[in-house]
């Protein structure tokens, strides 16, 4: 019997179902042909002619399908309903085969069939998110785990990897995630954690979830949109995600506001121009940061420009400072001169405990000590900080130890506390005087909290120094000389053998060619052999190598760069050689 007009015009009524106080004009018999528990009520009415169903799981949205599933009216099924659809017809008791339970339980196993191969995986954490309206309801509980262990399942395939990296960081399986509960959101972090075999998924997830406020606030001042990204997506069937950075060009021109502490210690601060995090999404950030592990794969995903409003954020606080210094630690090769000048004194100690210093570069080292020498001059680094950062970083490893002095100088004049004078000694031995200029010993001597014993033993290892740097010139110079000499030698030997055979003349000329092109100072090899290699000036021999003339280099096994007075003479004396028969 077709039942639908009655649905629809409410004629001949015989029973008033009601739903938080909210009256539908129903009839009897559709009812409990589908429905034990309406089977069971309607038989202890009597005269009455209502029903309220109490604390009904999805409320009036919910019983409007379920009671148009009574009526034989077509209903649809989807992910983002189909869990609330399956507490309600479980509250009914709606048991049997082709019952309405029945049918979205197949639905449920389909879903989940495919999340498990990867396939529709959006859809399968719709369904999950769905679960969180009805966290009381066993059914909805149920279908909870269900989605968990298939999601676990298909994270921890065999074939895991970039396909799956990929499919993580789409647009469109973050907005899924990034529209849950945020609690729930973190729950479900968690049990990955717990079960995942590989914790960089939930780590990808969960830094592009804070890239997400840190966005979000930049762009719209709130977080308003999260909860609209995945039914936008799934309205326009479209793959991708929502632009969460449409103004960021905007952004950019905005100036930098001034500090602002909130009660529990974090910044509101802008960075980069940006709009400052506020309170709700500091909150947010620090929870996730929380359950973050960080790893060294943690660096593909991220950026320097993810790290800097969290410094930013809690540069002055010791909220999360350890895991930010952390995350810090694995970028540091990364991070730029703003990124490191962000790290507050607890950041930057979690940084210096966690860094790997045999990995920094020494232009990293570089921003390091101006970053230490601007905490020094406003008062912001202690002696402490600084001895565990030369330590760890291996400051000493720098080639001028000036700045070192200089801080070491600074703090000294600062802290007069007996119990820093061991860690003073301690910072002076690390460095090495004779990497300090005579500008920087005659400040520290007149700054005069430096003993003066030091000072002088410092200038007496900075003279003898000097004096080896003269003498290894002067030696070099005498070197030099006695290279022009020989070849000068060998020159003239040659114009005296023009009665040797021809292969002897030979051999000879090309020798004598040979040197020239690498002696002359308007010669390509000098010109380019002559550019600066790590520091150094590449030597003649490995010139000589370059232009395959092991064999002639033999003789001389020790090459020196050229003065220019050297160069000056071996460019005459190559004048007169030209003029030579041996060169036509």
């Amino acid at each position: 019997m077709d039942f639908r007009k009655f649905r629809v015009g409410g004629e001949l009524s015989d029973i008033i179902v009601i739903i938080e106080e909210n009256q539908f004009q129903l009839h009897r018999f559709p009812l409990y042909t589908k429905s034990g528990l309406f089977l069971k009520e309607f038989a202890k009415l009597g005269s009455r002619h209502a029903i309220n169903l109490e604390n009904f799981p999805g409320g009036i949205e919910v019983f409007t399908i379920i009671a148009d599933f009574c009526y034989n009216i077509t209903i649809e099924i989807t992910v983002e309903n189909v869990v609330g659809i399956r507490c309600g017809a479980k509250y009914l008791e709606m048991w049997g085969s082709g019952n309405l339970y029945e049918k979205t339980g197949i639905f449920i196993e389909e879903v989940l069939k495919n999340g498990k191969r990867g396939k529709e995986l959006d859809k399968m954490l719709v369904l999950l998110s769905s679960t969180s309206k009805y966290n009381t309801n066993e059914a909805s509980k149920h279908t909870q785990e269900q989605c968990l262990s298939s999601l676990i399942q298909h994270w921890n395939k065999s074939q895991y990897g970039t396909s799956t990296i990929e499919q993580v960081m789409s647009d469109s399986i973050q907005a899924v995630f990034f529209a849950m509960d945020f609690d729930f959101f973190i729950g479900i972090m968690q049990k990955c954690q717990e079960q995942a075999k590989n914790p960089e998924v939930v780590n990808i997830l969960i830094s592009s979830y804070i890239k997400f406020l840190i966005e979000n606030t930049q762009n719209t001042g709130d977080n308003t949109a999260v909860g609209n990204e995945y039914s936008n997506l799934e309205r326009s069937d479209s793959s991708e995600g929502s632009d969460d950075s449409q103004d960021s060009d905007d952004s950019q021109n905005r100036k930098v506001s001034k500090d602002v502490e909130t009660e529990n210690g974090l910044e509101l601060t802008t960075c980069n121009g940006h709009n400052p995090l506020d309170e709700q999404n500091l909150e947010k950030i620090q929870t996730l940061l929380s359950i973050l592990k960080p790893n060294s794969m943690l660096v593909k995903h991220t950026t320097v420009e993810w790290l800097k409003p969290l410094l930013q954020a809690y540069s002055k606080s010791d909220n999360s400072s350890e895991i930010l210094g952390s995350i810090a630690a694995i970028m540091a090769n990364q991070m730029d001169a703003e990124c490191i000048s962000l790290l507050g004194e607890q950041i930057l100690i979690s940084f210096v405990e966690k860094v790997e210093a045999d990995s920094l570069s020494l232009e990293v080292k570089e921003l390091f000590l101006e970053h230490l020498m601007k905490m020094a001059a406003d008062g912001a680094l202690t002696l402490e900080t600084f001895l565990k950062t030369m330590e760890n970083l291996k400051l000493q490893t720098i080639s001028c130890h000036d700045n070192l002095l200089h801080i070491t100088s600074v703090l000294n004049s600062r802290e007069c506390i007996p119990q820093d004078k061991d860690l003073m000694t301690r910072c002076l031995s690390m460095i090495d005087m004779k990497l300090c200029s005579a500008k920087s010993l005659r400040h520290a001597q007149k700054v005069g909290k430096i003993p003066a014993e030091i000072i002088a033993n410092a200038a007496l290892d900075l003279c003898e120094y000097l004096q080896e740097r003269v003498d290894a010139s002067t030696k070099i110079l005498q070197e030099q000389e006695k290279e022009i000499s020989n070849l000068s030698l060998q020159t003239f030997g040659m114009r005296k053998s023009e009665t040797l055979p021809l292969s002897l003349q030979r051999k000879y000329k090309s020798r004598t060619l040979s040197h020239a092109a690498l002696y002359s100072p308007t010669s390509s090899p000098i010109a380019e052999f002559s550019n600066l290699k790590n520091g150094k000036k590449e030597s003649l021999a490995s010139a000589a190598r370059t232009q395959n003339l092991d064999g002639v280099w033999a003789e001389h096994p020790n090459p020196l760069p050229l003065t220019q007075d050297a160069n000056t003479k071996l460019s005459e004396l190559l004048n007169k050689q030209r003029q030579s028969k041996l060169w036509n």
